[in-house]
């Protein structure tokens, strides 16, 4: 550490993993799918283990900043997204989401080229 700064290397991110195995909650971060050695670990370093400071889902959208905020201003009305927010804990679940849309777009594709196929042979 340089400054006080967190440098990332490999040795920090494997020292990272460890002591997430060594978290009470790690097996339930661990279990989520598409969250990876480097996700689930991050997730739950943001998430926190305090199980009762989120009463629901909307508060954990709020906190991360993924809940739209609406404006309004006269006749003019429009959504945007939160500014204040835990922008490490908004890229963990963005990072979480696209693992998510990325994997799930690549199983339509296979699918449907499995149907293609199908429907060529016939």
């Amino acid at each position: 550490m340089a400054g006080g700064t967190w440098v990332y290397t490999a040795a920090n991110v494997n020292y990272g993993v460890s002591l997430f195995r060594l978290h009470s909650d790690s097996r339930a971060f661990a279990r989520l799918p598409w969250a990876g050695q480097r996700l689930a670990p991050r997730l739950l370093a943001e998430w926190g283990d305090d199980r009762g400071r989120y009463t629901d889902a909307a508060n954990v959208q709020a906190l991360a900043g993924t809940s739209p905020v609406p404006f309004q201003s006269g006749n003019f009305a429009k959504a945007h997204r939160r500014y204040a927010c835990n922008k490490p804990l908004r890229h963990a679940l963005q990072q979480f989401a696209w693992k998510r849309q990325n994997s799930e777009y690549k199983a339509i594709s296979r699918l449907m080229r499995r149907c293609q196929a199908t429907l060529q042979i016939n």
